[in-house]
């Protein structure tokens, strides 16, 4: 069953209660502020009515106003600083608990069916009756196929005679295997471009180099080295060139060498790691030797 996606109108008593606190806070402190306003009046009320203050009257008027007014304005903005916070702290509520609901939506509605198609494949894989004969090397592909050892498996279905007649089965079964671990490492791919990870990138690529072939292997690599690409331009732009960026290039120019953004890269690797040996950290002195401006250096002995 899928869930419901939060809408705008499930959490909208709490959004109203964070609005109606956070409106409140400036309230809140003017009503406290205002009621310590009002008893200090009230308080100093006997020592102002005839208008004549003596020095012990202004004292005690200074004293008054001192703990009365500083309490209250103390207490009104702690009052309005715990309405904030306690705002702020149901809006935090409401995006963690929809959060939640989405993330289980996502792993309900793609992560789940994925898995169960996969765990069905394996299985029908592993179920597959052998028999004695021809079949052992049936059931040797099969395992082949279970492994992940795809020229092992394609070896061992040469070996068989196409007139057999579980051929076709498992050339089918060969191909629908390939195809998984395909669309798995295509995911991984667009993935690691999510999360710009382009080692992780690069990792993706080659496996499905045992997978695809043709035209589509060649689209796969066309889209991959502009990606690769774009990234080392914007890191060689941000000042962001280390030795690990320049490995990188020269993997990309050897993997995509019959491409444009391959050969842009080999031409450019010998300046990026120039830029790489320009950003590492100065060499440090050799020990005994005092550096002195102008290059200088002097020898002290024990």
């Amino acid at each position: 069953m899928i869930r419901e996606r939060p809408g705008p109108s499930r959490y909208r008593s709490l959004r109203a209660s964070r609005l109606t606190l956070a409106r409140a806070a400036p309230l809140v402190r003017f009503g406290l502020f205002s009621v310590g306003v009002s008893i200090f009046l009230d308080q100093v009320r006997p020592l102002i009515s005839d208008g004549q203050f003596t020095w012990g009257e202004r004292r005690v008027m200074g004293v008054v106003a001192a703990v009365t007014l500083g309490g209250f304005g103390l207490a009104a903005w702690v009052a309005g600083q715990l309405l904030r916070a306690a705002s702020e702290l149901i809006e935090v509520v409401i995006d963690g608990a929809e959060s939640i609901v989405e993330t289980g939506s996502m792993v309900e509605t793609q992560i789940v069916p994925g898995l169960a198609r996969a765990s069905a494949a394996l299985e029908r894989l592993a179920d597959a009756p052998a028999a004695d004969g021809s079949n052992r090397a049936a059931s040797a592909v099969r395992r082949a196929i279970l492994d992940g050892k795809w020229g092992r498996a394609e070896q061992l279905l040469q070996a068989i005679s196409p007139r057999e007649p579980g051929f076709a089965t498992l050339a089918a079964e060969l191909t629908r295997g390939r195809q998984v671990e395909a669309d798995d490492l295509q995911g991984r791919l667009s993935a690691a471009r999510a999360a710009d990870d382009p080692e992780k990138v690069m990792d993706c690529r080659d496996a499905l180099t045992r997978h695809l072939r043709g035209e589509t292997l060649h689209d796969l690599d066309l889209r991959v080295a502009r990606w690769i690409a774009d990234h080392i331009q914007k890191r060689a732009k941000a000042r962001e060139v280390t030795p690990g960026l320049v490995a990188l290039a020269a993997r990309a120019a050897e993997s995509f060498g019959d491409t444009a953004e391959g050969i842009a890269l080999r031409d450019a690797l010998p300046s990026l790691q120039r830029r790489a040996d320009q950003s590492g950290p100065p060499p440090r002195p050799l020990p005994g030797t005092n550096s002195k401006p102008g290059g200088a250096t002097t020898g002290r002995t024990p």
